[in-house]
């Protein structure tokens, strides 16, 4: 039993530390991460990269569309509330 915690530990922690560490890397590390995915480490690793890649698009996207509504709307703030509004009380995970 130790020895398969040991496993699982194993990459878990190096997965909690890229997702903590990747940012500093860029997408450049997670081209290197995925070149050589031949054990648990490596798939853990390869998948903690291109999650925070997405993750990071992601953001920026939601970032993108949060001021082309403020700039679109901002001499109608009632109607840029309420756009704001839905877009930040919708249920993202329903759509991915």
């Amino acid at each position: 039993m130790n020895q398969l915690m040991r496993c699982v530990k194993s990459p878990l922690i190096a997965g909690a530390f890229l997702a903590v560490a990747y940012p500093a890397f860029g997408s450049d590390f997670e081209s290197e991460a995925c070149k050589n995915v031949n054990n648990s480490l490596a798939v853990v690793t390869c998948a903690t990269a291109k999650k925070n890649v997405a993750d990071s698009r992601l953001n920026e996207s939601y970032q993108e569309l949060m001021a082309r509504v403020k700039s679109q709307y901002k001499n109608h703030p009632k109607i840029e509330k309420d756009y704001l509004s839905m877009i930040k009380n919708l249920n993202w995970h329903g759509y991915l």
